[in-house]
């Protein structure tokens, strides 16, 4: 039996082996045709290139994908594969299990401009398959309707739309037990914002909605029903926003070197925020109400600068104040300091440090109260050759659990290699380890990551 048991699985690797490169082979006559068939309608992506993109996301000028363009249109599709090897799927400290995963991503996204207006949507998909445990199996997908409505220079409205359906990742803590399978969590979300430009001045007001449902399930070793549904909710919030702009007077050269112009090099911000948070019910296994309701609402406010020094440093910090308080009289309120920064510091031509920081109240998972998340971020890339760069982060997080004695922290390290193949095709390697050590030692557990990538976009 154990025989038989060990050719399955052998041919089960063997199966997702050849899928896998059967989507590589075919993806990349794909890339190679296509390009060609729309080289007439090929446009820059620089034109919108977002410069805050991770290292991961960047590339040089003439590596670049081109967009394709048809009747006004602006298309981008992309599609990554990836295999890799996880040594404890399911984040156990004893009786660890590891499988061999494929994950397949397509996406795409769509804009246009209309006059002063511009609008996008984009829409991703991700689809898992494990070797030997097929309960893991994930189909996610998000789909995202995005735009700016411009009346004139100084009124405009920005919009978001997000529809997203994934499943519950084994690393999120929680104090239900194990499901036998990933849980689905659904999620809709809006943002509307008007906005006033003041010349350097700026001031934003933006609404906030989100309807949240999370799935229940059987608990794994034939443990008790995981009950996730108890923190379904709708979030309603609104945020006020400040926004100055520093200059710095700048010489021209030549013939223009009389004038001097102005460069937006820093930005000093100040935001406001009030959230509601409305839960439907807490009726457990039993269907009648029980415990505490995480109805509340949050407050919060946050001042901060952003700067793009030179080409030195780009980035932005913030520092500020939140408070969550429940309407139930049996929960305590939550206060704490709240942080943000993402920023990159390029000490030199070929090298680029990165930090990145934030704490936030998690509510998506079987804790009444919450769990107060701190993340912090240390990493580096860098340009070996001019289509190959080493990349490294160390990422540390604090779970602070409020109204129980328990903490759990996380350290996870990433070493990355990316291969620029083309302006359409991008391979990679990635390994990576990540430990979990918690007051409740039953919860703690570490693992091997490895991972081979293929990426490509036109």
């Amino acid at each position: 039996m154990a025989l038989i048991k060990f050719q399955e699985q052998n041919a089960l690797s063997l199966f997702y082996g050849a899928f896998l490169w059967g989507h590589i082979v075919c993806f990349c006559m794909i890339l190679i045709i296509v390009p060609d068939l729309a080289m007439a309608q090929n446009i820059s992506a620089s034109a919108l290139e977002d410069k805050s993109r991770a290292p991961s996301q960047r590339h040089p000028e003439d590596l670049r994908a081109p967009a394709l363009v048809y009747k006004g249109f602006t298309y981008r599709p992309y599609l990554s594969v990836e295999t890799r090897y996880d040594s404890n799927i399911l984040r156990r400290e004893n009786d660890t299990l590891s499988d061999y995963i494929v994950a397949t991503r397509p996406g795409v996204e769509i804009s246009k401009d209309i006059g002063r207006h511009r609008f996008a949507i984009r829409a991703e998909g991700n689809i898992e398959r494990f070797t030997t445990r097929a309960e893991e199996n994930k189909e996610e997908f998000s789909l995202e309707l995005n735009g700016r409505i411009e009346a004139n220079s100084r009124w405009s409205a920005p919009f978001r739309l997000t529809r997203i359906n994934r499943q519950r990742s084994r690393d999120e803590p929680t104090d239900q037990a194990l499901s036998t399978k990933p849980l689905d969590v659904d999620i809709f979300a809006a943002q509307l914002g008007i906005r006033r430009q003041f010349n350097r001045l700026s001031l934003t007001l933006q609404g906030n909605y989100q309807d949240i449902e999370f799935e229940n399930g059987d608990g794994n070793d034939n443990s008790a029903f995981v009950v996730f549904s108890d923190n379904n909710r709708r979030d309603i919030g609104v945020m006020v926003r400040a926004q100055y702009d520093i200059a710095r007077p700048v010489s021209l050269s030549g013939d223009q070197s009389r004038h001097n112009l102005n460069r937006i090099e820093h930005s000093v911000f100040a935001e406001l925020s009030a959230e509601r948070s409305l839960f439907d019910r807490r009726e457990f296994e039993s269907g009648s109400f029980s415990g505490n309701s995480g109805s509340g609402h949050e407050i919060g406010a946050l001042i901060g600068l952003t700067s793009q020094y030179k080409g030195l440093i780009n980035g932005r910090i913030g520092l500020g104040y939140f408070q969550q308080s429940f309407d139930d009289p049996g929960l305590d309120d939550i206060r704490n300091l709240d942080f943000s920064a993402d920023i990159a510091y390029h000490f030199r031509p070929k090298t680029t440090l990165r930090f990145e920081a934030e704490r936030f109240v998690d509510q998506d998972n079987g804790f009444t109260s919450g769990v107060t998340r701190s993340k912090f971020i240390l990493g580096a890339d860098h340009e070996l050759l001019h289509n190959l760069y080493l990349e490294g982060d160390l990422e540390y997080e604090d779970f602070e659990f409020e109204g129980i004695e328990r903490d759990d922290d996380d350290i996870f390290a990433r070493l990355r290699l990316r291969f620029l193949n083309s302006q359409n095709l991008e391979s990679g390697f990635e390994a990576a380890f990540g430990q979990r050590s918690s007051s409740i030692p039953e919860n703690e557990f570490d693992r091997f990551i490895f991972m081979l990538r293929l990426s490509g976009s036109l």
